[in-house]
């Protein structure tokens, strides 16, 4: 007695979603998850294009949940659980429309369910898992209007397409070869003009979740990222005019064609380490047959990887300088690898009608079929540790840290994605801190909406005109309040300084007293102490993902501007010591060892720990030109003539000739 499909789908949906729910992450983990989840946690509105549908259902969820005392972050994670076990039952009818081989789809879906790009962003409150999700969605719809011209599926067809829009704005990536794969809705068009209207209407309705965005923006919540005031707002913040429209980002962009070739390359290699050998060849396998097959499915299917693929990163020009970067440039990915891999059950499904003619008994040509069933056990094995994120808290205890140290009634300014976003979330999301402010460094309207909601601070509210300049109008109005930032903000005014403050910098005005060093130093000793600093180098793969392991560095670099400070007030020792501490946190951490390095030759007259220090430097950062420079510098003072010179010559290979100056008869570098 056979299984029904309808059973066995059923089935496989439970048993994933039990199997992403148990590790799905109950922290912010990093990136846009805090501000997504923070927006929904109090109807908000997130960054520019607001995800709204998202962000609404994310409300829905935290509300319905808050009873359970679950996190909200585990509660708008729930979307991406049930979107990516749904996800994995659409590519299944997608697959199996297309090969008639319910094994071949089901080895297929059981290869998805458990490669890395997709689990990943199933375990977190991120939209790419509903994205993933309305991609099936979408091609399942186009496959089927074609090969059953059923109005049905059209009509569906644009209603999806226009509430996919309202999630993400990268699925319109997919649009143009789902308009090829169902290019005979235009015979329907042509039959009847009524069809059209149905169509335009339908794909509109699908964008109603932005009236969300509308009316939450219009009732001034304390996160609004869009501000919306008229119709051009609207149209702007849809638009993501601040990022620059059809740009992912603010970013300065791998331009050149060496750059892009990097680019390109990098996601090649990511993209075939999420499956095997075997899987690439029987995609390409099933490229050919499923060509052979229907020639216009098979090209929406190439266009639709192409476009979403190597197209994409390369038109985004992903800078990948950093950790941050790469976790930015890796979520992009999954996309295209969940329409690639739909080739891969084509590919066996016709050896195995060959099989089948061959051996002319069927059990034989299940067991070919359930050879491939290693790799999606092999895939689980290996990607689970990586995406078990249930106990992985560094992401809330970013945020925590930023806020725990502050006096009262402080205004604190983050700019980075992953310390502003977490930050929010704890302070807006979780209620940590509820005497503190915190605000969007980049986004005077977003700093604007949450004065408003501060009774203290609505009264002496400064101009819009001001925001240009937050940080020095906050202090130059009575305020009383404390004013701290993770950059060193350029007020234009010398009489105002920032001094390191543990992970952010106190902005000190002229009326202010100067802080003696041992003040400094004792205050914030007790700052650092009082800081939960996890162990980075634990067992916890899932800790060393590319977004959170920007987070120690982080850190690090907060420790590096510590060091400075304690090293202008004469505490060498110690500056040593957070040093020290910076590099244990973040062997990563070049600035680290080159401040370290700096020391050793200045201070210590330490030669051999200043070249060990400096070379660390270079290897972690070989483009860093000063760092060249430092290590040569200490070589010709340690009397090392004969390296300095063989570096000399290695330096101006990388940056060109006299990359590195001379040093003068007193050791200094010559101007």
């Amino acid at each position: 007695m056979t299984i029904s499909k309808r059973t066995m789908l059923i089935v496989l949906f439970f048993v994933l979603s039990l199997i992403y729910l148990s590790n799905l992450s109950h922290s912010v983990y990093g990136g846009d998850v805090g501000d997504l989840v923070t927006a929904a946690a109090v109807w908000g509105v997130a960054h520019a294009p607001g995800y709204p549908l998202f962000t609404f259902i994310g409300a829905l969820l935290v509300k319905a949940l808050s009873p359970l005392h679950v996190s909200p972050a585990f509660s708008v994670g729930l979307i991406s659980v049930f979107a990516g076990s749904a996800g994995v039952i659409l590519y299944y009818l997608i697959c199996e429309r297309l090969t008639s081989n319910r094994f071949a789809s089901f080895v297929g879906s059981m290869i998805l369910a458990f490669s890395y790009l997709y689990w990943m962003y199933v375990e977190i409150a991120e939209v790419f898992a509903l994205n993933n999700f309305f991609a099936l969605v979408l091609l399942y719809l186009a496959i089927s209007f074609r090969q059953t011209n059923k109005r049905f599926f059209l009509l569906s067809l644009a209603f999806v397409a226009g509430l996919s829009l309202s999630n993400h704005h990268s699925i319109l990536l997919l649009f143009p070869s789902l308009l090829l794969i169902a290019y005979q809705g235009y015979f329907y068009i042509k039959k009847s003009k009524k069809i059209l209207l149905q169509i335009c209407l339908l794909f509109l309705s699908g964008l109603l979740p932005y009236l969300y965005v509308v009316a939450a923006s219009l009732s001034h919540p304390v996160i609004d990222g869009a501000n919306i005031t008229n119709v051009q707002t609207f149209i702007d913040f849809f638009l993501r005019k601040g990022y620059g429209t059809f740009q992912l980002g603010t970013f300065e962009k791998a331009s050149t064609f060496t750059s892009k070739m990097i680019v390109l390359k990098s996601y090649s290699q990511i993209f075939l380490a999420q499956v095997t050998i075997p899987v690439v060849l029987f995609s390409l396998i099933g490229l050919v047959s499923l060509w052979i097959k229907d020639k216009v499915i098979a090209t929406g299917l190439i266009l639709a990887f192409l476009i979403s693929g190597p197209f994409f990163v390369i038109f985004a020009g992903f800078p990948l300088n950093n950790t941050f970067f790469l976790g930015v440039f890796e979520r992009f990915l999954s996309l295209s690898s969940v329409v690639a891999l739909i080739f891969f059950p084509v590919g066996i499904a016709y050896f195995a009608e060959r099989a089948s003619k061959l051996l002319r008994r069927k059990v034989y040509v299940i067991l070919f079929i359930g050879i491939f069933l290693i790799i999606p056990i092999k895939l689980y094995m290996y990607n689970q540790p990586k995406v078990s994120l249930s106990n992985v808290e560094v992401g809330d205890t970013l945020g925590e840290n930023y806020l725990k140290a502050l006096p009262g009634r402080s205004i604190v300014l983050l700019t980075g994605d992953t310390n502003l976003y977490n930050t929010l979330y704890v302070r807006y999301a979780k209620g940590v801190r509820p005497d503190t402010v915190v605000l969007n460094g980049n986004n005077p309207g977003f700093a604007r909406a949450v004065l408003e909601n501060d009774p203290q601070l609505r009264s002496n509210l400064p101009t819009v005109a001001e925001y240009d300049k937050l940080a020095g109008t906050l202090k130059k109005i009575d305020l009383k309040t404390p004013v701290y930032s993770d950059r060193r903000i350029n007020l234009k005014d010398d009489s105002y300084i920032w001094i390191p403050a543990g992970l952010v910098f106190e902005l000190r005005s002229p009326n202010e007293d100067k802080v003696s060093g041992k003040i400094y130093r004792d205050t914030r000793e007790k700052m650092w102490g009082s800081f939960t600093l996890l162990s980075y180098d634990s067992d916890l793969l899932s800790s060393g993902n590319l977004t959170l392991s920007q987070i120690p560095n982080d850190y690090a670099q907060a420790m590096v501007g510590h060091a400075h400070a304690l090293l202008e007030f004469g505490y060498v020792e110690d500056a040593i010591r957070y040093l020290h501490r910076a590099i244990s946190v973040a062997p990563t951490s070049d600035t680290a060892h080159a401040l370290l390095g700096s020391i050793y030759l200045n201070q210590k007259k330490d030669c051999k720990s200043a070249i060990s220090s400096f070379e660390e430097a270079i290897e972690i950062s070989p483009i860093t030109k000063i760092y060249y420079q430092y290590l040569y510098t200490s070589y010709i003072r340690c009397s090392q003539t004969v390296k300095a010179e063989k570096l000399k010559v290695e330096s101006d290979k990388v940056f060109g000739s006299g990359s590195i100056r001379s040093i003068n008869s007193s050791g200094q570098i010559n101007d």
